[in-house]
């Protein structure tokens, strides 16, 4: 078991997290997966990739196994936007918390080695990123209970629902239910686009040389060679990603 933070996440998806609405969460696989096949146990599936060897033909490489960020068993931490408005020199090392997400005031507890970190800072006072939050600051915490493999369409309606995904205004007056399971997969692909079917720039050494994108899009199989912004733009279609499942871990 390991304490990490979770993923970068939008401001809706942490309101989601913290009103217990949302249970799961997808990450895609980079690399992409040249095979996925399943373990030797019987267990989940197990994403790999062609790795040639050093000096020989690419014919000669190996399968390497891509392996996740978080494990069954870790204990995620959420970060989320702040500002530290108020600094108490006793012994506790306690201090006061603007969380911007929702407003809220806190009373926070930093070690000792986080303290200093955040003493040192040019403007410590100042709104910080979510990017660069101490683990003592954060509010909500959740345990892995189940890792998986799959491709973005192979959803379920459940799986779409523990996203956060759930039915809204005129969708609510639907009496078929084929047609609200329908609605929530087509609001799970919009969400799912929003944030990954626009191309994403890679660079070397500060200069972009290419883009990547990760659409819903079910139009093939394969990676397929575009062109964005006068670059190479490799769009890889219903992609594969890890998928993490977790539970409330209680205070």
């Amino acid at each position: 078991m390991a304490e990490k933070p979770m993923p970068l996440m939008t401001e809706k998806n942490r309101a989601l997290i913290r009103a217990n609405l949302k249970w799961q969460t997808r990450r895609v696989i980079v690399p992409q997966p040249h095979e996925v096949l399943p373990n030797r146990d019987g267990g989940e599936m197990t994403p790999y990739r062609w790795v040639p060897k050093s000096n020989e033909s690419a014919m000669y490489g190996d399968y390497e196994e891509i392996k996740p960020r978080y494990q069954v068993g870790d204990e995620l931490w959420m970060r989320e936007p702040y500002r530290i408005i108020n600094k108490t020199y006793n012994i506790d090392r306690s201090l006061e918390v603007h969380y911007f997400d929702d407003r809220k005031y806190e009373s926070c507890l930093m070690t000792l080695a986080e303290l200093q970190k955040w003493s040192a800072r040019k403007k410590p006072f100042a709104k910080t990123s979510p990017l660069f939050m101490y683990k003592s600051l954060s509010r909500t915490r959740r345990k892995v209970i189940r890792v998986w493999v799959e491709r973005v369409q192979d959803i379920s309606v459940e799986d779409a629902k523990a996203e956060g995904i759930t039915l809204i205004g005129d969708e609510l007056v639907f009496n078929n239910e084929k047609q609200k399971q329908a609605l929530i997969i087509t609001n799970f692909s919009r969400l799912w686009d929003s944030l990954n079917a626009k191309p994403r720039p890679f660079t070397v050494k500060g200069k972009i040389v290419r883009y990547k994108s990760y659409p819903w899009d079910d139009t093939g199989k394969y990676a397929k060679m575009e062109t964005y912004q006068g670059k190479p733009h490799v769009c890889y279609p219903n992609p594969y990603n890890f998928c993490y499942s977790f539970e409330e871990i209680e205070k």
